[in-house]
Formats: structure tokens, C-alpha cells, sequence
């Protein structure tokens, strides 16, 4: 679940984008499931991949099995409150979280965490925001049971 992934230019962004473009590549080479959150905020309606064209980055881009939902909260969990069963619905049991906006990741990692989900971060695959950074992220939600760690560390279970 990438949260919050609008089109942003900068160092933190791009090395975010680079440590998250290997393990897009697997999700979707091994059919798991990605989420896209936008905000609702900052952009179109959700809508087909097709129709989001503005929001394809080179790292990631948009996948035509991608889900796109957009939340006007940071804790994607209560802003689309059907995303919880719809992934339920679908087989999903863990959720690997990455994003451009380091308070919407933790939110939303709390939000998961709260409706039963495994919840695991890709720390260097999360762009820091105001104070959330990864040993916040680690401090946060390892003593719930959330695991942080590099994207590269990471082992898919799909």
C-alpha cells in the first residue's frame, strides 16, 4: 500500500521512489495486490489507472491491476472506511506500507494494525514528515506488533 504517492520533487522523494521500486516490481510480478492512497485533496477523483494519468511516476508509475482509493485523512483505514473489508474481501491479511508522507504512513499503519492487519513498513521507502521519521515509525508501531524495516529486507509473503 503505497500512501499518499502525488507526484513531488525532491532528494528525499526520489530515494523514497528508489527503494520502493523493487518491491513494486515483485508485488506486481507475483500478483499481489497494490493500493495506491491519494489524497483526496491533492487529486482526481479515484478512478480506472487510465484515468490518473497525472499521477504516473517513473519509479512506480500506475499498474493496471493497481486499486486507487483516495482518503481526505491521513489514516487511509478511516478515510475510506469500506478499505478494510474490501481487503479482507480479497484475501488480504498483511499490508507493507511505503509512502510520501511520513505522518499519513504511521496513521495509517496504526489504522491497519487497528482492524487486525499485519502491518509491516519499508522505512527507507517513506519520505519523513514533520516528526515521523523511521525510529518514530519503529518506536510507533513495534510494540503492536508492526514490523519496520529497509524494502530490501523485505520478504514478501503473497
Amino acid at each position: 500500500m503505497i500512501v499518499d504517492p502525488a507526484p513531488r520533487d525532491s532528494e528525499q522523494v526520489r530515494a523514497a521512489d528508489e527503494a520502493l521500486a523493487p518491491l513494486v516490481e515483485r508485488v506486481r510480478r507475483t500478483g499481489g495486490v497494490l493500493v495506491q492512497v491519494l489524497d483526496a485533496d491533492d487529486g482526481p477523483a479515484p478512478g480506472p489507472p487510465e484515468e490518473l494519468s497525472g499521477y504516473e511516476r517513473s519509479a512506480i508509475g500506475l499498474g493496471p491491476d493497481d486499486l486507487i482509493v483516495a482518503s481526505g485523512l491521513p489514516d487511509a483505514f478511516e478515510g475510506v472506511p469500506e478499505l478494510a473489508e474490501g481487503l479482507e474481501d480479497i484475501g488480504v491479511d498483511r499490508v507493507v506500507l511505503t509512502g510520501h508522507d511520513g505522518q499519513a504512513v504511521l496513521q495509517t499503519a496504526l489504522g491497519a494494525l487497528a482492524s487486525e492487519f499485519e502491518v509491516v513498513v519499508a522505512t527507507d521507502a517513506v519520505v519523513p514528515a514533520e516528526d515521523v521519521d523511521a525510529a518514530r515509525l519503529t518506536a510507533e508501531l513495534e510494540p503492536f506488533g508492526g514490523v519496520c524495516r529497509p524494502a530490501g529486507d523485505l520478504w514478501l509473503r503473497l
